[in-house]
């Protein structure tokens, strides 16, 4: 008992090769070894304590028992007593230690290594062929040239240059990085790009690239739109990081960084003075002043309108045009020190038909001669200025515009981005609309060909079915612009080719699905939902059911015939299901469905599959590190089903989260294939209509997994992240829908795993 005592307490050496729970056990019996030294000296000095309030207080025999009380307690003299209080600690050691463990979640075969139900295959890199693309991308920024023939508009595929009058014609010039914002040279030789990594400077005339300028720091999240001053002498951007924020002025002509400023908040918008020497800047609802040539930064307003959004110099220098989260829209004269007119205010609202939003408070922009005002939200409004009367209000967008743009003349205004698929141009004199850049579509959700592959739906976040026909390389037909759709609409093809099933709200405000007749190019059927959205739906192989998965784990089916629910599924085993996706098999007998748990910490991924006759439970799987089952996919047989899940593994104190798709068979639930795993974290699977490959996304890459090959390769679209992916009917070739705004065609050839 030396060591308890005292002495050197037992360690074990570096150079032994001990297992976890040799490893768990030293280190306990080391602990315990500690805690008791350090309570004999604890107790030496109660003892002290005791002895010296013993000496100094009347009455010190009631103390001193209280002492040896306590001590035989906490030290007892025996060597048996000793031995029981250590197991005794060991005891509590050992109880904290496994409620450690539990409360992570850190089963006992994860410390002693991977595991793996089948071979994990590596991942290889491939190159597929783009056939085609949809789409223009979705707009970030449009801007006329400064000599107003010609409307720029910026997206993830570089600049579309487009006339600004009749014919209206447009080319597509690409860029070396996606084009977030623009801004032209005052003379229009130049046009400055802001992307992600920095600025590109490209001669607007020769269309060429001709310099960049680096952000001094890395990392960056987010910036606003670079900003050419009126001058011609400086370029400014600024740029977030982790909480930390940097606005920058670069010489336009030299490159070089001639400023930069550091901020307590967010930067959400620049505006530079006519003069093109002073920058309004907005940081934290405050209106900084920074002059360029002195460096120096001085407060406008301070707090006065705490909740700032945009701010906008009239093009004369008189006003600072601004606008707030709680829909203020006022004009600030400099030389009053004061609001000149307030346009919007919590009172006058309802005279919009554009509907408050406090996460929204809109695009401003000055026209050429600062005599009118606009302000994109909803719709376009049109204020003059001085007296701010209402002048003109421009369409209904459906949805928040990203960008605003007065032509040099002040005769057209140009509004185009967020949820809108389009680039519109107004007559501001009379409202007119004069013409539409269409094909700019925003946030891709979803694509599906129709059975015979003459069709490809695909729907957004615009609310629009669209139906493109490869032969004729044109949008044939359009579903929805008379209806509400769903946010995060998908669309499913009938097996006969004759129906389409979208994901929306019915006239009523209620979710539902709708099925849509292609050849009337109308509503046919309404699915009413009365528990929640629906997360998922798939057809009966032969079109006479339809089947609808809502988030709280019920699965309906509904006669597609009688148009009658007649049936509900929700033997989970347990009432904290969130349903992710369902899918019928090929034969129309079952139903299977991934789901994840909603109170369980961690959360646990189940896939089960059902009997659709008699609702009896087929399968009920949950593999070891499952935490979300997002997709599922039957073979195009049956006789298989993919299962595509958001993992996590545990080794000590490292979690580590990936994606992968498991095959099982649909009849035993035996474990067929694993593909290779992915750090990122979405999944969307897609069998080949010959059942020998799976393709599944993974954020912005594609990856592709050969059954008879057990090899799973990857290759990037390079435009931008997936949000569906689909096979050809014949096989041929892959395709995707990207959120930035485009589908593009690729393809497949199975000799590459060869």
């Amino acid at each position: 008992m030396s060591s308890y005592l005292g002495g050197n307490c037992p360690i074990f050496s570096s150079d032994v090769d001990l297992d976890i729970f040799q490893l768990a056990a030293a280190g306990m019996r080391w602990a315990t070894c500690y805690l008791a030294k350090s309570l004999n000296m604890l107790y030496t000095r109660f003892e002290k304590f005791c002895t010296n309030i013993q000496s100094n207080l009347a009455g010190g025999n009631k103390v001193q028992k209280i002492s040896h009380f306590v001590k035989a307690i906490l030290f007892p003299s025996s060597w048996v007593g000793k031995v029981i209080w250590v197991l005794v600690v060991d005891i509590i050691l050992l109880v904290i230690g496994i409620t450690i463990l539990v409360s992570v979640n850190l089963e006992m075969a994860d410390l002693l290594g991977p595991y793996s139900p089948s071979p994990i295959t590596e991942l290889n890199e491939i190159i597929l062929e783009k056939i085609d693309h949809i789409g223009r991308c979705q707009v970030h920024q449009i801007e006329y040239s400064p000599d107003g023939s010609q409307l720029i508009v910026a997206t993830g595929m570089g600049l579309w240059i487009y006339s600004s009058s009749p014919p209206y014609e447009g080319r597509l010039v690409e860029t070396n990085s996606p084009a977030i914002s623009i801004s032209f040279s005052p003379d229009g030789s130049r046009i400055a790009i802001g992307n992600s990594h920095g600025i590109e400077i490209w001669s607007f005339e020769k269309e060429q690239y001709i310099q960049s300028l680096d952000y001094p720091i890395e990392n960056v999240l987010f910036t606003t739109p670079v900003k050419w001053s009126p001058d011609g002498k400086y370029i400014a951007s600024d740029a977030q990081m982790l909480y930390h924020y940097e606005a920058w002025v670069w010489d336009a002509d030299g490159g070089v960084l001639v400023s930069r400023h550091e901020f307590e908040r967010g930067i959400d918008g620049m505006s530079w003075a006519p003069e093109g020497n002073r920058l309004a800047v907005n940081s934290g609802g405050k209106l900084f002043i920074w002059t360029v040539s002195t460096d120096e930064k001085t407060v406008l307003l301070d707090d006065t309108y705490p909740h700032i959004r945009n701010i906008s110099w009239s093009p004369d220098g008189r006003y600072i045009a601004l606008n707030t989260y709680d829909n203020t829209f006022l004009i600030w004269s400099l030389a009053l020190e004061a609001p000149l007119v307030t346009l919007l205010d919590r009172s006058n609202q309802e005279n919009s038909r554009a509907e408050p939003n406090p996460s929204y408070a809109g695009i401003i922009g000055w026209s050429p001669d600062s005599s009118k005002i606009a302000l994109l939200n909803n719709e376009v409004r049109v204020w003059s200025i001085p007296d701010g009367d209402l002048m003109q209000t421009l369409g209904n967008l459906g949805g928040f515009g990203d960008s605003l743009s007065w032509s040099p003349d002040g005769t057209q205004l140009s509004a185009a981005g967020g949820w809108m698929s389009d680039v519109r141009v107004w007559s501001v004199a009379n409202g007119e609309t004069l013409h539409t850049f269409e094909e700019h579509y925003s946030w891709l959700d979803d694509l599906s060909w129709s059975p015979d592959g003459t069709l490809l739906a695909f729907t957004g976040h615009d609310k629009i079915v669209r139906l493109w026909s490869p032969v004729r390389a044109e949008i044939t037909a359009t579903l929805g612009r008379e209806y509400p759709s769903a946010v995060n609409a998908v669309v499913q093809w009938s097996p006969n080719g004759e129906y389409l099933a979208v994901q929306g709200i019915a006239k009523d405000n209620k979710p539902a699905i709708q099925i849509w007749s292609v050849l009337q190019n109308r509503i046919v059927q309404t699915l009413p939902l009365e528990s929640s959205d629906a997360q998922a739906f798939s057809w009966s192989a032969d079109g006479s059911k339809f089947a609808v998965g809502t988030g709280d784990g019920e699965i309906w089916i509904w006669d597609f015939l009688t148009g009658e629910w007649i049936k509900k599924i929700d033997d989970w085993g347990r009432d904290d299901i969130i349903l992710r996706d369902i899918a019928w098999s090929p034969d129309g007998k079952s139903i299977a469905a991934g789901a994840t748990t909603r109170q369980h910490t961690p959360n646990v991924g189940i896939m089960r599959v059902w009997d659709v006759e008699n609702g009896d439970l087929l399968l009920s799987l949950s593999p070891k590190n499952m935490r979300d089952a997002v997709e599922i996919a039957w073979s195009p047989d049956g006789s298989m089903i993919a299962l595509g899940s958001h993992e996590r593994k545990r080794k000590l104190f490292e979690i580590r989260g990936y994606s992968v798709v498991r095959i099982f068979s649909s009849k035993t639930g035996r474990l067929i294939h694993t593909t290779a795993e992915t750090s990122e974290m979405q999944i969307e699977i897609a069998w080949s209509p010959d059942g020998k490959f799976i393709a599944y996304s993974a954020i912005s890459y594609v990856l592709i997994y050969s059954l008879e090959d057990k090899v799973t390769s990857r290759f990037d679209s390079g435009e931008g992240n997936i949000s569906g992916i689909n096979w050809s009917p014949d096989g041929g070739q892959i395709d995707l829908s990207h959120y930035g705004g485009t589908i593009s065609f690729w393809l497949f050839d199975e000799n590459i795993f060869k």
